[in-house]
């Protein structure tokens, strides 16, 4: 029988979040604002649901062809990350998958 320990460690090796906690740490690295485990309302269903990960980076500089004029826009990841898993289960060669979904605002 296993023991409590081996039983959550399976069960994160498991899940996606190997990747997750891989990827906030690239990013992160790379100037990234991460905010993961973030909570939203999914109004069509009239439930609460959980997002893996958030990040955002603001990018400004001036424009190419008009110097004088900067601008600024903030991207915005929305991540998930998923644990594929096969007719043979979860083995350690398993692939995660990570779900990005990309949006831009300009001030």
């Amino acid at each position: 029988m296993k023991s409590e320990n081996e039983y959550v460690a399976e069960e994160i090796r498991k899940s996606g979040f190997p990747l997750e906690m891989e990827i906030a740490e690239l990013l992160e690295a790379r100037g990234w604002e991460v905010m993961p485990s973030v909570f939203w309302c999914d109004h069509d269903y009239d439930e609460y649901k959980e997002i893996d990960m958030l990040a955002y980076n603001r990018v400004t500089g001036p424009l190419k062809d008009s110097p004088n004029y900067p601008y600024a826009v903030t991207i915005e990841l929305v991540l998930n990350a998923r644990r594929e898993r096969t007719s043979r289960g979860y083995s350690s060669q398993d692939q995660g998958i990570l779900m990005i979904f990309i949006t831009v605002a300009s001030d």
